[in-house]
């Protein structure tokens, strides 16, 4: 994933985000190491911004900048984002979302927008969203991380239920995290960056399960099929009913355990170049 500070609209999901990445390229980050690079005595206060505990004001910027590798133009970006997150009026927080908008490289600065976009392009999103819809899901973040925490570190899972949260994907019912919706999905045939990143991570996921899962938790099949073009259409209308079967058996019953489905059909051979005898 992309996490430079242009694609962020919350500068503390932009930290949780950082800290996860740098912690999965180098073991030996931390917390602590952190601070130290930013001039801080203690990563107390790197604690309280990601827990959300305080909040990140514009007098942290100079700070935090320092352990963000940050661009003066980035830096600004950064400021600007704080002040967006701060403002009190429906006024302050339109003038912001324009000056935003002008300032972000890309232009087109949503913060609802950013939000989906990363929704969609992670998969551990959709996983947590079908973990908070297990029968035997005690409503806890920690029951979350218990199920996938060969995956998810628990402070990357913290900041994602809480864009989940923040999009209306997510909310409490008697302190249990509870899925607002049912299902949730994208139109189908539509060109989507977000849904194709999707599909890049769940095709990861599932190579690796070839060699951790045993026979009993997976079922993988495919070959290659000669095919009319013209039939492409009536197969992509019977993997469609298929899936829409599945998710029909699923619904039946009790759920303890959370699934990837993936399938994948899709041209294989090369159009041929056609050669005139000369």
């Amino acid at each position: 994933m992309d996490i430079s500070i242009y694609n962020y609209s919350s500068p503390r999901h932009y930290l949780l985000d950082f800290y996860t990445q740098e912690k999965k390229s180098n073991k030996e980050f931390s917390l602590r190491k952190w601070a130290k690079t930013m001039g801080l005595k203690s990563h107390t206060l790197l604690t309280f911004f990601l827990a959300g505990k305080r909040e990140i004001n514009l007098k942290h910027v100079d700070i935090i900048s320092k352990g963000l590798r940050l661009s003066s133009q980035e830096i600004h970006y950064l400021k600007s984002l704080i002040q967006y997150q701060k403002a009190k009026t429906i006024e302050e927080k339109e003038l912001l979302e324009t000056y935003l908008n002008e300032i972000r490289p890309a232009g087109n600065f949503n913060s609802k927008e950013i939000g989906n976009y990363r929704v969609i392009s992670d998969w551990s999103y959709a996983a947590i969203l079908s973990v908070t819809g297990l029968d035997n899901f005690d409503g806890s973040i920690e029951d979350i991380h218990r199920r996938l925490k060969t995956k998810l570190q628990l402070v990357d899972l913290r900041a994602k239920v809480e864009r989940l949260l923040s999009l209306n994907l997510l909310h409490y019912v008697d302190n249990n995290l509870t899925p607002t919706h049912n299902k949730t999905y994208t139109k189908d045939d539509l060109h989507n960056d977000g849904v194709k990143e999707y599909h890049k991570q769940t095709s990861t996921l599932a190579i690796n399960a070839v060699d951790e899962l045993n026979l009993d938790k997976r079922e993988f099949q495919s070959y290659a099929v000669a095919l009319d073009s013209e039939k492409v259409k009536k197969l992509k209308k019977l993997i469609r009913n298929f899936i829409n079967s599945v998710e029909v058996v699923s619904q039946e019953g009790a759920s303890d355990h959370v699934y990837q489905l993936n399938v994948q059909f899709f041209q294989l051979t090369e159009n041929p170049i056609l050669i005139s005898d000369s």
